[in-house]
């Protein structure tokens, strides 16, 4: 053989091995490749597992079902109008009683004006009222600052001596003026964000002709809707 003919040999044997190499290394190339391809889809059904896992601890952390909702809603708004309902006639009747102890008040002051220190059995007696009563009704005066009271040496009532303040009248106006809450624990912004949550409710049932009375047959009542 020649030396021109070994050298083709060799050549074609090389070229044949860096076929071989080039094809080894096309073929890992797509074996990647369709690793990475075939991962990817599990990427997606990992964050779609994720998601729902979420789904399914914010249904947990609710306390009422979906469709018990708008029945929870009904009823409780229902009940916080009949509780309000209730507490506003309260809040009349303790009115009532708040003006009959301010006008026993200022007839107490009346009697001072006569007779700047007067013992508590005598101002009962020209009111017409009984002791106790007008012992509780003094006690608070006292609180108010409108009236002064001197206790005797020993623990009786009757002897107790009232002395009227300077601005006794003006502290019996600023004290009836006073306004009592009508939900005495809640606060003005809690008050301020319940009405803001209830327009929710109010506002779009307005909207659906719904903000009107209806009689027991179905016909309009000309009575204004009281809550």
């Amino acid at each position: 053989m020649s030396e021109y003919s070994e050298n083709d040999v060799t050549m074609t044997e090389n070229d044949e091995i860096a076929v071989e190499k080039t094809a080894e290394a096309d073929a890992v190339s797509a074996d990647v490749t369709a690793e990475v391809e075939a991962e990817e889809p599990v990427a997606e059904t990992v964050v779609e597992s994720e998601a729902d896992v979420e789904k399914e601890e914010d249904a947990e952390d609710s306390k009422i079902a979906p469709e018990n909702l708008d029945d929870e809603l009904f009823d409780k708004v229902n009940r916080a109008a009949r509780l309000l309902r209730g507490r506003r006639d309260m809040m009349r009747e303790e009115a009532e009683e708040d003006a009959k102890r301010m006008n026993d008040l200022m007839r107490a002051l009346k009697l001072l004006e006569l007779k700047p220190r007067m013992e508590q059995k005598e101002m009962a007696e020209l009111m017409g009222m009984r002791l106790r009563e007008l012992d509780g009704i003094l006690a608070e005066a006292e609180k108010n600052d409108i009236v002064a009271r001197i206790e005797p040496e020993e623990e009786d009532m009757r002897k107790i001596v009232v002395i009227a303040s300077e601005d006794a009248e003006e502290l019996i106006a600023a004290l009836g003026n006073k306004r009592k809450k009508l939900v005495p624990q809640l606060s003005a912004a809690t008050a301020e964000s319940l009405i803001e949550m209830l327009d929710q409710v109010v506002e779009p049932l307005v909207a659906m002709g719904l903000d009107s009375d209806r009689g027991p047959r179905g016909g309009r009542d000309d009575r204004p809707w009281r809550p």
